[in-house]
């Protein structure tokens, strides 16, 4: 047979196959489409968050941590050098009476007149250098020619208001015992007067370095005693016959026009915790912000830390959007110091189904703010736990003088590795993994600086999201825009 007409044949019958098929008509299949909501949303972060922080008023009119002896003071008797490692903290004062002072004391003492304030604070910390014999140790508030002075000092477990003339002597106007008094401690002395015409008060505290008040006494000095203070300064009085006694360690030293023992701070809003940091990595203390005005007690280091630099932090209670406030080396925190905050708002907008975001906020123009903020939540709606990861693809602006980490942390508050760019360098240009577990979150964190003020910087990150560990399973990208400015 010949090939090709078998060939006809048998196409023939498929054709006719074909047609006939197509005679039988069914009805479309209905079919409802209800798009699905992605089982990973971005949420709104906070809307305010503390953006910078400056000290706005010192009460301090002098003070030192005896570092090395200070500049601007004097002795009137005494023997008086710079302790290495014997302070509280780093050095101290260390003084030693001769008997060629005010009233055969010792006195060492600012030499700038202080006639002109009717009323002063005043505080420092003494430690005797051995154990025995004691000795008159503490502040002297002298008269302008130097015949007179008041000393509040510690003795032998008590605290004592003494006043002194060449004309009348030494006379004691009050004394406290002092709680628990342990000879080898530090204790902080405390004194606060205020001069009229007709008398002077003066009130007296000790505390122990917890901060816990151990003695006060006061006393109000008329007649032939009273002098309006012109200088301030410290007293050491060996009252042993051949004044073999021990030296006094003193540390710590301010004159304030106001109570020292606290840093006060304003505009904190309520529930913003605030830290004080001393220059060698200690807490100083911390407190709960209950609105606006806020007093932190420092009493237990008055001149903070070795006296130069620290740090100060305030944020949310959960400590994961902060300003961390950096003293400069050549300045201190204070007792009596003023700060005041200023909080950045965020302005954001969502894209479709809340899978994209843009986010603009303020941050600090100097190096010594670093601002911090949650720019924004990531919620799992979905039973299964999931895993992201932020990707930095490209920035735009003032991108010099920008420094900033973003990170991720879990809802346990556990960090990942961080983007971060310094100077406007990158240096990594992504976050670690991070899971979110079901109904769980995860927060992007933000925190920077630009090195000066009026700049703009955009960046474009990606967040991927995938239901296995390590970029396997199922992965989507939603686009990230944050847009900073100083």
């Amino acid at each position: 047979m010949n090939k090709f007409k078998t060939l006809a044949i048998l196409i023939v019958p498929l054709v006719g196959l074909i047609a006939i098929a197509s005679v039988f008509v069914y009805d479309p299949i209905q079919i409802n489409v209800k798009p699905t909501n992605p089982s990973i949303k971005f949420q709104a972060p906070p809307p305010s968050y503390p953006m910078s922080l400056q000290r706005t008023s010192r009460s301090a009119i002098c003070y030192t941590d005896f570092e090395q002896m200070p500049s601007g003071w004097s002795n009137i008797g005494g023997n008086w050098s710079i302790s290495p490692n014997e302070g509280y903290k780093g050095n101290a004062l260390y003084g030693k009476d001769n008997g060629g002072g005010i009233g055969h004391a010792s006195q060492y003492y600012w030499q700038t007149s202080i006639s002109n304030y009717n009323s002063l604070w005043v505080s420092v910390k003494v430690k005797l250098a051995t154990t025995n014999p004691d000795v008159y140790k503490g502040i002297a508030l002298i008269d302008s020619n130097k015949p007179q002075l008041y000393e509040i000092s510690i003795y032998n477990g008590k605290l004592y208001i003494w006043g002194y003339s060449d004309k009348w002597g030494w006379n004691q106007f009050n004394y406290f015992s002092i709680s628990n008094y342990n000879v080898n401690n530090w204790y902080i002395l405390v004194v606060n007067y205020v001069y009229a015409s007709s008398s002077i008060s003066i009130s007296a505290y000790v505390y122990d370095t917890s901060g816990a008040l151990v003695a006060s006494t006061s006393a109000t000095i008329k007649g032939r005693y009273l002098f309006q203070p012109s200088y301030v300064g410290l007293e050491i009085d060996d009252v042993t016959n051949n004044l073999s006694g021990s030296g006094v360690y003193f540390d710590d030293f301010i004159t304030s026009t106001t109570d020292p023992r606290y840093v006060n701070f304003l505009n904190v809003p309520q529930g913003y915790k605030i830290e004080v940091w001393d220059n060698l990595g200690n807490l100083i203390n911390s407190t709960i912000s209950t609105g606006n005005n806020v007093q932190l007690y420092i009493l237990s280091d008055i001149v903070v830390g070795t006296g130069s630099g620290g740090s100060i932090i305030i944020g949310s209670n959960a400590g994961k959007y902060t300003l961390n406030y950096t003293v400069p080396s050549t300045d201190s925190i204070l007792g009596g110091d003023n700060y005041t905050l200023t909080s950045g708002v965020l302005s954001f907008s969502f894209g479709a189904n809340k899978t994209s975001i843009n986010v603009s906020a303020a941050i600090s123009g100097n190096t010594y703010n670093i601002t911090g903020f949650i720019l924004l939540s990531i919620i799992n709606t979905d039973s299964s736990s999931c895993y992201v990861i932020l990707f930095l693809n490209n920035m735009t602006g003032n991108m010099g003088s920008l420094n900033a980490n973003i990170a991720l942390y879990n809802s346990t508050y556990t960090s990942s590795n961080y983007i971060q760019i310094s100077n406007g360098a990158i240096l990594s240009n992504s976050t670690g993994w991070v899971s979110i577990p079901p109904n769980g979150y995860v927060n992007a964190t933000f925190s920077g600086f630009f090195t000066q003020s009026s700049q703009q910087a955009t960046l474009y990150l990606q967040l991927e999201y995938c239901t296995m560990p390590n970029n396997q399973g199922a992965c989507v990208f939603y686009p990230v825009q944050i847009t900073v400015n100083s």
